[in-house]
């Protein structure tokens, strides 16, 4: 049993983000329900790491539809409170906030991004679960297709050109800034969230 302490937050003072003690990040506006404007803040002192892989093995993910649309490997917000709920042995609105703190740590995420964890039939898919892309094939490197033993793309042609010499120190960087035969995630449907790090003038 993990200790759950809610502080109650004045109507009309701004929302504010404390650290506990244990080094976790309270949560701000979990458990608020439509058109409220009282707050709920939890410290939650056990380990949300666990916490998150024992709710991965609680709730029902499976591929499921809205309105004609499928959204493949989601679970239930509704479930995953009620499950939230009785680990902990507190009230909905604490098991909400705490499940917040999960998707704050990237545990999960609504499957269009468009809502915190709520105690309602929504979608949200565990970050394991989406399509980050990956290798064709796990034995593919740079180092197989300089010498020839596996065939190059016409984008892969392009790359080896632009850095060559192929000798092991580009091998070396490639293999690590632009995997060989890789595949990207599929289309995203609604948003996509990009960070470009080191583009320089592009």
């Amino acid at each position: 049993f993990h200790t759950m302490r809610l502080v109650p937050r004045k109507s009309g003072s701004p929302p504010q983000t404390q650290r506990a003690d244990v080094g976790t990040k309270t949560m701000v506006e979990a458990g608020v329900s439509s058109g409220s404007t009282a707050a709920t803040e939890i410290l939650y002192n056990g380990d949300l790491e666990e916490l998150g892989k024992r709710l991965e093995a609680a709730v029902e993910v499976a591929d499921r539809r809205y309105r004609g649309k499928g959204f493949s490997k989601c679970f239930v917000g509704a479930d995953a409170v009620r499950w939230l709920k009785n680990e902990q042995g507190g009230s909905a609105a604490e098991a909400v906030a705490l499940g917040n703190k999960l998707l704050d740590r990237g545990v999960f995420h609504h499957v269009v991004r468009d809502h915190l964890l709520k105690d309602d039939q929504l979608f949200y898919r565990f970050t394991k679960d989406e399509d980050h892309g990956g290798l064709k094939s796990e034995n593919a490197t740079w180092a197989s297709l300089a010498d020839g033993t596996a065939p190059k793309s016409d984008l892969e042609t392009k790359v080896a050109e632009a850095v060559a010499p192929m000798d092991k120190y580009n091998v070396e960087l490639l293999d690590k800034v632009h995997p060989a035969m890789w595949q990207n995630p599929g289309n995203q449907p609604n948003k996509y969230h990009m960070v470009v790090i080191g583009a320089g003038a592009g």
